[in-house]
């Protein structure tokens, strides 16, 4: 496992141009100039290009085939045909949505870097909770973690977790057959979702996730769980709605202080 010396929030150095966040919200460093340009870290890996903002929240796009481009980074009639964002949430159980967290400071932080193998961000929200965020890169893969310690405010029907967030996509009824999600069980057969149906995840814990389609060019992306029991790998959807209407896959723990980042990680495989 990488090891990144942290920098403490009060030796940060004052960025030229601020980082993404929230009106009034702290913002982690960023780097001022070449293609990371505005972000806190970038990696590019054979397959995806990684960005994390100053929010501390980390965007994937990815290689077309022929290395040229990056699928779903344009555009398309002034609105991005997809995207996928990674970040600790809060969920409600009672209300059934989302609690707004904003980030009180930013205790400690890996460097701004423009290649960026690990980043470790420690951070603090306005209710107390504390959540420690880790995202390792290689040039095929991916892993997410994190660990959290709730606030003295947090009620019990809030579920702390890391939220890997896959926006609406943009695509038509002629990319029904070539699209795929495809999810493989603890224990038995893969099931297999169709993209424009409304589908019911259940949010039981899963094995695998393989996502493809015409939106994403060539490329399959593989979210894997780790090997821990104690950290579910679950699917999650908003509402009676088609999987292209968006989804999100939590990495949620029993034991949200637990520290075993190796066996609990979630591995997003790029092919």
């Amino acid at each position: 496992m990488l090891i990144t010396p942290l920098v403490h929030a009060e030796e940060n150095p004052k960025p030229k141009k601020p980082g993404k966040g929230g009106k009034n919200q702290p913002t982690l460093p960023v780097l001022t100039e070449g293609k990371a340009e505005g972000y806190h870290a970038y990696y590019e890996g054979d397959n995806y290009i990684a960005k994390v903002d100053g929010s501390g929240a980390l965007e994937l796009t990815l290689k077309d085939a022929g290395q040229a481009s990056v699928a779903g980074s344009v555009p398309v009639n002034n609105k991005k045909m997809w995207s996928i964002d990674i970040a600790p949430s809060v969920w409600d159980t009672k209300w059934k949505k989302r609690v707004s967290q904003p980030i009180a400071e930013f205790i400690e932080h890996s460097p701004p870097s423009d290649n960026a193998t690990q980043v470790r961000i420690l951070s603090k929200r306005t209710t107390g909770i504390v959540f420690e965020t880790i995202y390792e890169f290689s040039p095929e893969t991916i892993s997410t973690w994190y660990r959290a310690e709730p606030g003295y405010e947090t009620p019990e029907e809030q579920v702390l977790h890391l939220a890997h967030q896959i926006s609406r996509i943009e695509c038509s009824e002629k990319d029904r057959k070539k699209s795929k999600y495809e999810l493989k069980p603890l224990s038995g057969r893969k099931v297999k979702y169709d993209f424009f149906e409304p589908a019911k995840l259940g949010g039981k814990d899963a094995k695998s996730i393989a996502i493809e389609g015409p939106f994403w060019g060539k490329r399959e992306i593989t979210f894997e769980r780790g090997q821990d029991k104690g950290a579910a790998m679950k699917p999650v959807k908003y509402g009676d709605v088609s999987l292209r209407n968006g989804s999100s896959i939590w990495l949620i723990k029993d034991d949200t202080k637990s520290s075993k980042q190796e066996k609990e990680q979630i591995t997003i495989h790029i092919e």
